[in-house]
């Protein structure tokens, strides 16, 4: 006998009633597969209960192959995953009564393990007892999720005989473009599917996606939806729009999430350990958040006279050398805020809140670019110091410390309880610096220094709007369900920020292995000398310095000797650093005469 090619597990029990297997059995009987009736129990001996007998009897009756499991197990949860990863089960049917008063979990505390570990296709079912199914609703956004929704509903519309009537939302004021993108959505949906005449599509105009679901949904028997593509940056299992939707309808409703792979699946679990790890702030938190970054946002007087102060003094310390007097312009400077404005305007989708947040970033660059230029123009005290040499060879360590200081940012801004700690940022993120040292450098005329200095303040811009993007999500923050637009811009504005991200990465990894090599090409004549100079009487090492000139490294060698050093001593150490590096070298040795004096008191 051939061993059926589509496994189907249906846990038993008292939600979801007959009404689970039924389904599972009418999808079975279409494509050729089997039912898999699992009940769990305590312990050896317990009956079988009235469910799994009934179970039985109705496979036989439909003309399905049904294989009855029973597992003795003390976590339902952990049962279900083991079975369905043991028969390598292709869809588990799960009943759900809906959310409970405490809601410590998303769909409850068997489902919720179940789901976000099985690895493969899942339908969540609200309701106790299948109707006679003559309509079936599909809404659909598109994607792969609604894809798996639209198979089960043909398989039960052609079990029954039943049709499928294919909604998509279109918000009021929506033009003729809009209702044909939702009828390409549709179409999309089903592609490759045999819908045999029986798919209606239909575009309604509905004030909410939800509101409009549901009062389309009173209207037929079954309703069918798939899982948000945009649940992976939700708490909830299969999205928003989905389980608001089985919650609140009268009549039945199945919740249909396809299996991804193995990329996204531990992609999705990794997500939500970090989820777990953040609080998730209340409504008036997120608000007062809102409030002061949009405050901040805005690029009034004081916005613009901190700027300017922590501008002058950012330069002032480049010229100086000074550390100390950098700290202090970080400190100073409010431009952290913005920044993390344009964070929060991308979460939100809030394209308002965005442009004040961009408007307000590019003055303040703009204005602190300008008066580094001009201190550094009438400064007599303008030398590449290592300040300012420091600030213009960025590197991934650069973008690291970055990505972790807008994190910090983030989550300081958000929670009052740790907001001290937003000072130790700007010192981290040191946004105002680099602005400094390309206005240093456009005075100078030196492209590399202006560069190099422009390069690490866009890794630090850049790193910190989308970690802290992330990090605001983590938090709670994110659209409003119905906002369907602002969700659009959620997704864009990450893309965008990851794409900004990675094309910044590939430079910062260049100077990075440039760096590594130079590092290692100096360690390398360092034990080359030192080696060397040992072997030599009357000589010490006080310092080098090396450089590339095409193929052959320059090496200027600076010693200490009692006597005038023969050119073969100079050739001497040419060829132990050659050798080292495996590379032709010139050395130039400056030897600087050692002059004993005794003295003895009388």
């Amino acid at each position: 006998m051939e061993e059926p090619k589509y496994r189907i597990l249906v846990p038993l029990g008292e939600t979801g009633g007959l009404a689970l297997p039924r389904m599972a059995m009418a999808l079975a009987h279409q494509r050729g597969g089997e039912v898999l009736p699992l009940q769990v129990i305590s312990s050896q001996g317990e009956e079988r209960d009235l469910f799994f007998r009934q179970a039985l009897e109705m496979g036989k009756t439909i003309g399905v192959s049904v294989r009855p499991i029973t597992r003795v197990a003390r976590s339902v949860s952990q049962a279900i995953l083991e079975v369905a990863a043991e028969e390598e089960c292709d869809l588990v049917f799960l009943g759900w009564r809906g959310y409970t008063v405490a809601r410590s979990a998303a769909l409850g505390r068997v489902l919720d393990p179940v789901i976000r570990n099985l690895r493969c296709d899942v339908a969540v079912v609200r309701g106790e007892a299948l109707p006679q199914v003559r309509t079936l609703l599909l809404p659909t956004a598109g994607g792969p999720h609604a894809s798996a929704a639209a198979a089960l509903a043909l398989a039960l519309a052609k079990e029954y005989g039943a049709t499928i009537t294919a909604l998509y939302i279109c918000r009021p004021g929506a033009t003729a473009e809009d209702e044909e993108e939702g009828r390409e959505k549709i179409a999309q949906t089903f592609a490759g599917l045999e819908t045999d005449d029986l798919v209606e599509s239909k575009v309604l105009i509905a004030s909410g996606v939800v509101r409009g679901i549901l009062e389309e949904a009173e209207k037929h028997d079954v309703t069918l939806l798939g899982a948000s593509e945009e649940s992976l940056l939700d708490q909830f299992l299969f999205g928003p729009v989905p389980e608001r939707v089985a919650s609140q309808s009268s009549k039945m409703v199945v919740m249909v999430r396809r299996y991804r792979g193995l990329a996204r699946f531990w992609l999705y679990r990794l997500w939500r350990s970090l989820y777990n790890l953040f609080p998730t702030l209340s409504e008036e938190e997120r608000l007062a958040v809102y409030r002061t970054l949009r405050r901040g946002a805005r690029p009034d007087v004081d916005y613009f006279v901190m700027i300017s102060l922590a501008s002058v003094i950012a330069a002032l310390g480049l010229v100086l050398n000074s550390a100390a007097i950098i700290i202090g312009a970080m400190l100073v400077a409010p431009l952290i805020t913005p920044v993390l404005a344009i964070s929060l305007g991308i979460v939100q989708g809030d394209v308002r809140l965005l442009r004040y947040a961009l408007e307000s970033t590019i003055k303040g660059i703009i204005l602190a670019i300008f008066l580094a230029a001009l201190l550094a123009a009438i400064s007599p005290l303008v030398d590449l110091n290592t300040e300012i040499l420091a600030r213009t060879r960025p590197t991934l360590v650069d973008l690291i410390v970055a990505l972790a200081s807008g994190a910090a940012g983030a989550y300081a801004i958000a929670r009052k309880d740790v907001s001290e700690a937003l000072p130790g940022v700007a010192v981290a993120a040191a946004l105002v610096p680099p602005l400094g040292v390309t206005g240093i450098g456009i005075a100078m005329r030196n492209a590399q220094v202006t560069g190099g200095a422009l390069l690490l303040f866009a890794t630090n811009l850049t790193a910190i709007s989308l970690i802290g993007s992330l990090t605001f999500l983590l938090l709670g923050f994110r659209p409003a369900v119905e906002a369907r637009e602002r969700r659009i811009q959620l997704r864009r504005g990450l893309v965008i920020s990851l794409i900004l991200l990675l094309i910044i990465s590939l430079p910062l990894a260049y100077m990075l292995v440039g760096t590594v090599r130079l590092g290692r090409e100096r360690q390398a004549i360092a034990h080359a000398l030192t080696g060397k100079i040992e072997e030599m009487e009357g000589i010490s090492l006080v310092d080098f310095q090396f450089e590339r000139q095409g193929p052959e490294v320059s090496v200027t060698v600076t010693v200490y000797a009692r006597e005038q050093l023969s050119s073969e001593a100079v050739q001497l150490l040419s060829s132990a650093i050659s050798e080292e590096i495996g590379q032709p070298v010139s050395v130039r040795v400056i030897a600087i005469p050692i002059t004993e004096v005794e003295s003895r008191s009388p």
